[in-house]
């Protein structure tokens, strides 16, 4: 009971800090906020994550968000720096920042994960404005920076849609509006989303040795021999697949191995497997068939290998 209340007690006081810095917090500081964690968020919804919506928040992270709330720490005041030079700035340091955590993350794991990237991009910008709203407070609300999002929208509508402006007029402006935020969103797809033309999934086979070449194909019936087979998965998603090998002496067809697993996306998958053939024979196909997301009716790619099997009994005879 005592521990009930006391885990009440401090989510009630988590809430009420919370409540308290968005209730104190200017309009485009929750705004930066809010982006900022939505794109992280959305980066780690499966399915969502790969929608022109969370591209759209990741292209605002990596464009501008962090660079505002930054120049937000510097330029308090709405007399140090003009809109156009804070606008400059917040573009310029948001892209020096995503170059910056893009360059770490490939080094560190020579891929550069999004959801990693909106992690690095999202901490520092929270802060920031964490810091902006404090510094805000000390100094008069006459000369701090800020945005009036209603009077921007009051005079959006003017600038668009004056009072004297014909229905017609008023009608191609709103759809010409409609078209370039479009645009701006296939743009946005285009730039961020992986391409189409690369999702792909890589199956290959190495040597006991770990190169592409001594492959075991001169069996005697009853040994083991290893081969290695690796999948890379480059299809801009988690995936599942089936590996089947089996036997071909153009009579009979066995399954001598089979296994289901899962790869992430940009992951290898790597096994050693230990091929036992079951029958003796020349020149038969052992056949590497790999299926994606359990389509067990046409594999996605095959490899070969024709080997040789003796049976030492009959050798010996």
């Amino acid at each position: 009971m005592f521990m009930y209340k006391l885990s009440n007690s401090v989510q009630s006081q988590f809430s009420a800090v919370i409540k308290g810095l968005l209730s104190d917090m200017a309009p485009d500081l929750k705004l930066v906020s809010g982006f900022a964690l939505t794109a992280l968020v959305l980066a780690y919804i499966p399915y969502i994550n790969n929608t022109v919506i969370a591209f759209v928040f990741n292209l605002a992270m990596i464009m501008f968000m962090p660079g505002y709330a930054f120049v937000l720490t510097i330029f308090p005041g709405k007399t140090e720096i003009d809109i156009t030079g804070r606008a400059l700035l917040s573009f310029a340091l948001s892209v020096l920042a995503t170059f910056l955590s893009a360059l770490i993350l490939n080094m560190a794991s020579r891929t550069v994960n999004i959801g990693l990237l909106m992690v690095i991009l999202t901490i520092p910008t929270i802060i920031f404005t964490l810091k902006a709203n404090r510094d805000r407070k000390n100094i008069p609300p006459e000369v701090r920076f800020s945005i009036d999002f209603d009077k921007v929208y009051k005079r959006a509508i003017v600038q668009f849609f004056p009072a004297n402006e014909k229905s017609l007029n008023k009608g191609m402006t709103a759809i010409l509006i409609i078209t370039l935020t479009l645009s701006l969103g296939v743009l946005a797809y285009i730039v961020i989303a992986p391409g189409q033309g690369d999702r792909y999934t890589e199956f290959y086979l190495l040597g006991p040795d770990g190169m592409a070449d001594h492959y075991p194909v001169k069996y005697s019936l009853g040994d083991i021999n290893p081969v290695i087979v690796g999948v890379t998965n480059n299809e801009g998603k988690d995936m599942g697949y089936d590996l089947v090998i089996t036997l071909n002496d153009n009579i009979t067809k066995t399954i001598i191995f089979s296994e289901k697993f899962t790869v992430a996306n940009k992951k290898t998958w790597e096994n050693t497997i230990n091929l036992i053939p079951d029958r003796s024979g020349n020149r038969m196909d052992m056949e590497f068939l790999l299926y994606k997301n359990d389509n067990m009716t046409t594999p996605y790619s095959r490899l070969y290998l024709w080997v040789n099997v003796t049976d030492p009994k009959t050798s010996e005879v």
